[in-house]
């Protein structure tokens, strides 16, 4: 997930950087709109004008001030949900049967006899979660058999997708 926490790395250093929140705005029919940081009501951090539409300057003012408390708030919500949707390794020891184990030598002392190696195979921990049940510690299934949830997930791909990078 390097790309999808670089950016979101990238958006939360920016707004560290920023000027302490929340901002708000001010504007009237005969002034510039201007964003303000609450701390600090001597100068304004932006004059937005030169538009032809006021009410463009107004949506503008308002869209930069909402921002600044907002963009934390969204990079740490996709934080949690890359947090719940992370990458995890399981074991196969037979392409027939969907049974995983959580260590190599695990699937390896189940393995079917024609069976050389078992395969590391890569789920999204909580896609499996909703999927399977842990039964004994040791295999991972919903009574024995379930459909898996390969990482990166639908989820993952959904996000990754939005912000413009790969998992």
């Amino acid at each position: 997930m390097s790309a999808l926490t670089d950016r979101l790395n990238e958006w939360a250093a920016l707004a560290e950087k920023a000027t302490v929140g929340p901002w708000t705005t001010t504007y009237g029919p005969h002034e510039l709109s201007r964003v303000w940081a609450s701390d600090d009501d001597a100068e304004s951090l932006a004059v937005l004008g030169g538009y032809v539409d006021r009410s463009q300057s107004e949506s503008d003012a308002a869209f930069i001030a909402a921002s600044r408390t907002t963009l934390p708030a969204l990079v740490e919500a996709l934080r949690a949900v890359l947090e719940l949707h992370k990458p995890r390794s399981f074991w196969t020891s037979n392409p027939d049967d969907e049974r995983m184990w959580r260590t190599r030598d695990e699937a390896h002392e189940h393995k079917r006899a024609d069976v050389i190696e078992p395969e590391e195979v890569t789920l999204c921990e909580a896609c499996m979660r909703t999927a399977y049940e842990y039964d004994d510690g040791e295999t991972v299934s919903e009574s024995g058999y379930g459909e898996s949830v390969e990482w990166p997930c639908p989820t993952v791909d959904t996000v990754a997708t939005a912000l413009g990078v790969t998992p």
